[in-house]
């Protein structure tokens, strides 16, 4: 597709697609870069804007989030993806206002909306222990850069409870998986870790081994 610059663009079916948008409606052979921009260091390519011809009764082929490069002859000056598309007339002129972003940008972005999210709160008011009565002030526990139980060397009965606490999770978040170190079976000792559903009743998991 010539533009009338004489750069050629091409659209794709995905932001990752090799392959190239089927223009049904030949409106893409008439596509027209009006700016691009590249820069270094920080990313090769920053934006571009692209105007298509659109009649404005008829789907538009391109969505958002897809592919987009600009070619020079066989090199590829500019590539992204589209990222805001409008609709624009102008008498009896009808047309997409195609704004893309360099493939640095929607990878940074999703990076941040995306991230990999870890609760490393140690606090009381975050996990809160309940209340065993006498047996209490039979554990250690300690919170220095992780929660640790160890249950003092005394006499325990098969079925009493060492520590328990009660996590709370911050507004909005669900609790997708949870890490730990156990010794369950330190130095001959018998314990059983349980991580307990409190409010469906369920236990999600039960381990004895270390």
């Amino acid at each position: 597709m010539r533009s009338d610059n004489d750069l050629l663009v091409k659209f794709f079916n995905g932001p990752t697609s090799t392959t190239e948008l089927a223009d049904v409606t030949g409106a893409l052979a008439y596509a027209r870069v009006e700016s691009f921009g590249t820069c270094f260091p920080g990313g090769l390519y920053t934006t571009a804007r692209i105007r298509v011809p659109q009649v404005i009764t008829r789907a538009r082929l391109i969505k958002e989030n897809q592919r987009v490069a600009i070619y020079n002859g066989l090199s590829i000056v500019w590539e992204g993806v589209t990222s805001e598309i409008s609709l624009s007339v102008n008498g009896t002129e009808q047309w997409l206002d195609v704004a893309c972003v360099g493939q640095w940008g929607p990878q940074i972005r999703s990076r941040t909306l995306n991230k990999c999210w870890a609760d490393n709160r140690l606090s009381e008011d975050t996990w809160v222990r309940q209340a065993q009565g006498d047996k209490d002030n039979q554990a250690n526990v300690d919170r220095l850069n992780r929660i640790s139980v160890g249950p003092n060397i005394v006499a325990w009965t098969a079925g009493e409870i060492v520590a328990a606490f009660r996590y709370t999770m911050p507004t909005g978040q669900t609790i997708k998986r949870i890490v730990a170190s156990l010794r369950n079976r330190e130095s001959g000792q018998d314990w059983t870790t349980h991580i307990r559903d409190t409010i469906g009743g369920s236990t999600l998991a039960s381990e004895s081994g270390d």
